[in-house]
């Protein structure tokens, strides 16, 4: 959304925007606020208001009419309905259906496959647009400062390692204790390295500060650790730790100078989770100019026990490096943490090898 509302006001600044949230499971429930805080001008409708409005209700932020509804995510009925509310023009970014074919004038592609898609769905050519990937301009947008100053942020230096632990709620709970006992291990043993934690602006500072208090769950190695200010912005200072971990919000600002950045998959599957890892990098390869390293951390377990570690260094090589022997270079469980057993997990393994009872 970033890229796409920038650029409209940049070129029409006197447009009238409204920006409609709608329910959706992977939300962390924070994006109206972060939309508000990035584009004070536009009108923003949070999701439970959203539902008001798509019954029928009235609100003082929405429009009684638009001249383009235009979709950018979550579910196309959503989109179909605040149509049939505003009226005006439709018009669908990546994804259709056949059943809207008559209600979207226009679609935008993100790449040739997906216009075929597209076009496979009842769209001739002349109603389907190639303009690229909005993921893809958002972060070579943020990563060249096309998006304004840098929210504010303690001073990360050149050559760190970077990290994402992802911005999902169960992601902060347990990825940020995880890494920071990574970053604890790195810095007992590179002292030369320093290293800096990238978390999204959808993540509050109570939510991190409740996940290091916990030290996440008891079976992803964990540290605990408080939240403290920096000169500005904040850290995350271990327990037992005098120095903190310094934070910034616009990851990909720093990633292009990183010496390392390490990520957790966007994805169940282990693959996927690797090609993504790729086109960041070839992402970040063309704002940089220049190849960097990326890691994604796949979680030791049975389930994912055949995903790898995968690094790729400057599009020359990759070094794959199984979850075990991860482990073993210095991974180790916490001796007093217990892993919770699933009341089903019998039953279910028992199923799989044909057994009953």
């Amino acid at each position: 959304m970033r890229p796409l509302v920038t650029a409209l006001l940049r070129l029409a600044p006197e447009t009238e925007l409204t920006l409609f949230f709608v329910p959706d499971d992977y939300a962390t429930g924070r994006e109206p606020d972060v939309a508000r805080r990035m584009f004070p001008r536009a009108h923003v409708v949070a999701p439970a208001d959203y539902v008001r409005f798509a019954l029928g209700g009235r609100l003082a932020d929405a429009p009684d009419s638009a001249d383009l509804v235009l979709y950018l995510g979550g579910d196309l009925l959503h989109a179909a309905r605040v149509h049939g509310r505003l009226g005006g023009r439709a018009r669908s970014y990546k994804f259709a259906r056949k059943r809207w074919v008559k209600t979207f004038e226009r679609v935008y592609a993100v790449d040739a496959k997906n216009r075929r898609e597209l076009e496979a769905l009842g769209f001739d050519g002349e109603r389907v647009e190639l303009v690229g990937n909005l993921a893809v301009d958002g972060a070579l947008g943020e990563a060249a400062g096309a998006f304004g100053p840098s929210t504010p942020g303690p001073a990360v230096a050149p050559g760190s390692i970077l990290v994402m632990p992802g911005s999902r709620r169960h992601e902060i709970a347990s990825g940020v204790p995880f890494f920071l006992h990574m970053a604890v291990f790195l810095r007992e043993r590179r002292p030369d390295l320093p290293v800096a934690f990238a978390l999204s602006p959808f993540t509050n500072d109570a939510e991190i500060a409740r996940a290091l208090a916990t030290g996440g769950h008891p079976n992803v190695w964990g540290v605990r650790g408080t939240v403290v200010p920096m000169s500005e912005g904040i850290g995350l200072l271990p327990e037992g730790a005098d120095v903190p971990f310094p934070v910034v919000r616009d990851a990909m600002r720093y990633a292009p100078q990183a010496r390392l950045v390490v990520t957790l998959p966007g994805t169940k599957c282990g693959a996927r989770s690797a090609r993504r890892a790729d086109d960041r990098l070839r992402a970040l390869e063309r704002a940089g100019g220049r190849g960097h390293q990326w890691a994604v951390a796949v979680p030791r377990s049975r389930a994912v026990r055949r995903y790898v570690l995968e690094a790729r260094y400057g599009g020359r090589r990759r070094l794959p490096l199984s979850a075990d022997r991860a482990a073993e270079h210095g991974c180790r469980r916490d001796p007093d943490a217990r892993t919770p057993r699933h009341p089903n997990a019998g039953r279910r393994s028992n199923e799989r090898r044909g057994l009953r009872g």
